[in-house]
């Protein structure tokens, strides 16, 4: 030791400078790295006396048990001029099914347009899971950056897979957990990507204390801000919510430090109270639904839509006969492997449908249609040359015998069905499979065609509310059409025939909503089949 000492003294000024540097930045990281070990059989929060529950609040106040009334002040700043809402917010589950959240303001200082915001924003309220399965945070993030002066804070993110719908913003959020002198003080979270709608320059700021009576901890104060771009315009938002009060399950009131000093709100004027519900009756489980944060479309919808469809198909078989005389399989006269048959229809209809569980939609379908036939069926070659080298015989010119039967017809149809869709999805993916039952009748063929109708899709929503869908249609109705025509000379031709349909295409397609109300989609189908359909629809 007294060798290191005096080596040590024995250097140059500027040589023991150096050394003494490198010897403390070598001590401080050393001292780094000891900080970020992780605790044994245990992790950051617990450490330090709390949950990741905590983290969960911050992302979302309608987390917390029991329930509570906030005072809330609203600023927005929109070209140099400020709008102020001050709103009670009424969190409580046990009010009314389908009714958690309600707003009380002052309708004198809101008019129509304030009122259909603050409308939406208690909507929105209701997207937000009430029942998580699990923590939001992903505590593999966890990351101790400070811990000097007794203030320690932690770097974390939230989960990116194994999240509810409509908590999907806080995948790009980052927070931060401040404990001071070893009591949680506040968890400040920022975005890191731009949020839904262009939501930018984020920040919230969520403060805590401590309950008297049952200890934990409950979410006192926070602030707000960030910024919108609507129109090419910069829109600032400013949010501050001070509970007031906090109920737990049983009813019992809660106190914590400073409660006595909340200054109360809206004593002085008359008020009003918004509020939105969960949903109807219909669908049926679809309040618990919406209260793990699926967003449901409205039960009832009635949809006007058009569809065009163009397919070549092959006939397999014809058989014909005059009044009431059996038929007679004309199949070998004609050179049926060189047939064709284009048919193309177009149709309007009127589809009524009703959303009867969540995942689970039933339609009626009615319509009419019209459908061109252009078709050929050439005459076997062995025939053809027979009739020509014996038709004298009989009277028939050799000149007059074609080629083939060509068919070039216009058929008017009517059409109705019934329907049903299984629906689901997970994050911004959604899966759906559609069958249709329906009947086609064609009063001037006298015929009428089952069709059973099947169709897959996966869908992706689009955060700009557009579901893009791929997938495909399959088709599958007799391929063996009978009926008959009536003839100019009172006589009646009967006719069945057999034919080989596509059953198979692809298909893609876009869905968008607009309002709580109007849908609009349309699907392009490629393949041997091809088809256009635009759907238009209200939903109530």
């Amino acid at each position: 030791m007294h060798t290191l000492i005096e080596s040590f003294l024995t250097l140059k000024q500027d040589s023991r400078l150096r050394l003494l540097l490198l010897t403390t930045l070598l001590l401080a990281t050393i001292g780094m790295f000891g900080q970020t070990k992780e605790p044994v059989n245990s992790n950051y929060l617990f450490e330090q006396g709390v949950t990741p529950r905590i983290l969960d609040i911050a992302a979302s106040d309608l987390l917390q048990d029991g329930s509570f009334i906030q005072n809330v002040l609203i600023e927005i700043i929109e070209e140099g001029k400020t709008k102020e809402y001050e709103i009670k917010v009424i969190y409580d589950p046990g009010y009314k099914e389908g009714m958690d959240v309600r707003f009380v303001y002052d309708p004198a200082a809101t008019d129509k347009n304030d009122q259909k915001m603050l409308s939406k924003l208690v909507e929105k309220s209701h997207q937000f899971s009430r029942m998580s399965r699990n923590y939001l945070v992903d505590e593999s993030t966890f990351k101790r950056i400070k811990d000097k002066d007794g203030e320690v804070v932690f770097e974390y993110y939230y989960q990116k897979n194994d999240i509810e719908p409509y908590l999907k913003e806080v995948k790009r959020l980052k927070g931060n957990i401040i404990f001071i002198d070893g009591k949680l003080s506040r968890v400040v979270l920022t975005n890191f990507k731009p949020l839904k709608n262009r939501i930018d320059n984020f920040k919230r700021t969520v403060y805590f204390e401590k309950s008297n009576e049952t200890g934990g901890y409950i979410k006192t104060y926070s602030e707000e801000t960030s910024t919108q771009i609507q129109g090419g315009k910069e829109i600032v938002y400013n949010l501050k919510a001070v509970t007031a009060d906090y109920y737990l399950s049983d009813s019992e009131q809660l106190t914590w430090k400073g409660k006595e000093d909340i200054i109360p709100i809206l004593e002085d004027n008359p008020t009003d109270t918004l509020s939105v519900k969960l949903g109807w009756a219909l669908p049926l489980l679809g309040k618990p639904a919406t209260k793990l944060g699926y967003s449901l479309p409205r039960p009832i919808g009635l949809n006007v839509f058009t569809h065009f469809q163009d397919q070549t198909m092959q006939f397999t078989g014809i058989s014909i006969a005059m009044n009431d005389e059996d038929l007679v399989d004309l199949s070998d006269a004609f050179d049926l492997d060189n047939s064709t048959i284009r048919a193309s229809g177009y149709v309007a209809m009127v589809k009524a449908d009703v959303w009867i569980l969540p995942f689970l939609n039933i339609m009626a379908i009615v319509g009419v249609g019209e459908n061109r036939i252009e078709g050929n069926w050439p005459l076997d070659e062995d025939l053809k040359q027979t009739l020509i080298e014996l038709g004298g015989l009989v009277g028939i010119d050799p000149e007059d015998i074609p080629d083939g039967v060509v068919l070039d017809d216009n058929l008017e149809s009517n059409l109705a069905g019934l329907g049903a869709t299984l629906a689901g999805g997970v994050g911004d993916w959604n899966l759906s499979l559609t069958y249709q039952f329906m009947a086609n009748e064609s009063p001037s063929a006298n015929t009428t065609t089952i069709a059973h109708v099947v169709q897959p899709m996966i869908g992706y929503m689009t955060g700009f509310g557009m579901n893009l869908m791929a997938g495909a249609q399959g088709q599958f109705y007799d391929t063996n059409v009978s009926g008959f025509i009536e003839l100019d000379d009172g006589q009646t031709l009967n006719y069945s025939a057999d034919f080989q349909p596509t059953n198979w295409n692809a298909m893609f397609g876009i869905y968008k909503g607009f309002s709580k109300h109007w849908e609009l989609a349309l699907q392009a189908g490629f393949g041997n089949r091809k088809s256009v359909t635009a759907v238009f629809g209200y939903r109530f």
